[in-house]
């Protein structure tokens, strides 16, 4: 697919038309404009994704015109159709897996709240590694600042009051554990009484498959847990794809579920 999105795109640009320029500004005035940010996420390439399928679309069909005036016109369509397979093929396969994965599998946040529940004790003192502020990527265990947050997103006042005692009710009949602020530094947690922490693999990705500086305090402090701390959990999705990644460093799905990681650090 890659090949034939880079000799569509050659193709066009060779053709020296208007509407050839027309069809090439936006991709790369959008991929110009983005190469300027130092995060550069897999989704920002959606915008572009649909003149990529055109440019590999603008090759197949050049492929079938060379066929038809050198071969019969049978062999052409069974070339353009053998093709079309191969470049449809993988993503299809994915595509499928992904579906079926999602669909049929529990989430592996899931799996670590559920044991987390169930195996510590409500009221014990947690960090749970974010990411931007946000654990989307982690556990979600209810936690003391978490219901905090809760309360202030809800309005003051009128009804807003009845929906806040049946938030807290709702919420509170789960375990409710002490969070303790983040820190990349496993003595601070320990200081401030932290006894689990939870980390996510997609919380620091370049950190786990060991791409990030020698000096980035995050690599210390995962060597840290590694060796000082006791691993009790692990929750993996049932299903890897996450080596599945021909295009180096591109994602090729719109999520996959986490590997959530539970130390006990005191």
């Amino acid at each position: 697919m890659y090949l034939a999105v880079l000799a569509g795109l050659v193709l066009i640009a060779r053709q020296q038309r208007r509407t050839s320029w027309v069809f090439l500004v936006f991709p790369i005035v959008y991929l110009l404009f983005i190469g300027r940010y130092p995060l550069v996420f897999s989704r920002y390439a959606v915008p572009v994704e649909p003149f990529l399928a055109l440019a590999a679309g603008v090759a197949v069909a050049a492929l079938y015109r060379v066929l038809q005036g050198r071969s019969s016109q049978a062999l052409a369509n069974t070339a353009l159709a053998l093709t079309v397979l191969a470049l449809v093929a993988t993503p299809t396969y994915l595509t499928m897996r992904w579906n079926v994965m999602m669909a049929h599998e529990t989430d592996s946040r899931t799996l670590a709240l559920n044991w987390f529940e169930q195996n510590v004790a409500a009221d014990s003192t947690v960090a749970v590694q974010p990411l931007f502020g946000r654990t989307f990527y982690n556990a979600p265990i209810m936690t003391d600042a978490r219901l905090a947050q809760i309360n202030e997103n809800i309005p003051e006042g009128g009804r807003f009051n009845a929906v806040r005692q049946q938030v807290n009710a709702a919420l509170s009949e789960r375990p409710v554990y002490r969070e303790v602020k983040f820190d990349y530094d496993l003595a601070a947690l320990r200081a401030a009484g932290v006894e689990y922490v939870l980390v996510s693999d997609q919380n620091w990705p370049t950190v786990v498959f060991n791409r990030a500086p020698a000096d980035d305090l995050r690599v210390q402090f995962k060597r840290d847990l590694e060796t000082q701390a006791t691993l009790v959990q692990t929750f993996a999705p049932a299903t890897d794809l996450s080596g599945f990644n021909p295009a180096w460093d591109v994602e090729l799905f719109p999520m996959l579920p986490p590997v959530v990681t539970i130390y006990q650090i005191q």
